[in-house]
């Protein structure tokens, strides 16, 4: 005579409750960073245009990029001539070695000498909620890229917010 070994399920069980619970998890996570990096962040944003402005610039009134960056932790020899281009203004990116920060681009509604702004954008980086550097640059094949804040500009904004 045979005789037939009933297994519990409970070990399926389990096993799935395991799975059920991670997929729960993972995807709670998810939904969470989606919702966290599709929230706008205004108060930067507001911070941005306030910081164009004082320095001149007229933007529309949204980014028109918003991403994050990796400093790189050494500087090659482009990103060190930019960062001399951020020193020039008062910033400097080597703190910021290694570390992420936003990326914010705004289209100039404006620029001195151009009939049209089309295809020049100011970009920020923002690191902790604090500005650390940026640039005005054209979209353009022969573009053009200089600073933020005009030389000789003392415009109030206090970089160590």
């Amino acid at each position: 005579m045979c005789k037939t070994v009933v297994r519990k399920p409970t070990s399926v069980l389990a096993v799935f409750a395991v799975f059920s619970g991670v997929v729960f998890l993972f995807s709670s996570c998810v939904a969470r960073s989606r919702e966290t990096a599709s929230r706008p962040q205004t108060d930067c944003i507001a911070e941005c245009l306030s910081f164009l402005a004082a320095n001149g610039w007229k933007t529309e009134d949204a980014p028109c990029e918003i991403t994050e960056v990796r400093i790189p932790e050494r500087f090659d020899a482009v990103y060190g001539v930019y960062n001399e281009l951020q020193r020039s203004q008062g910033f400097d990116l080597a703190p910021y070695r290694g570390k992420y920060a936003q990326k914010y681009v705004f289209r100039l509604t404006e620029y001195p000498g151009a009939e049209d702004a089309e295809g020049i954008r100011a970009t920020l980086f923002v690191c902790g909620g604090k500005i650390i550097g940026g640039d005005i640059g054209s979209t353009a094949l022969d573009g053009f890229m200089h600073g933020i804040i005009p030389e000789g500009s003392h415009n109030g904004y206090d970089k160590t917010r």
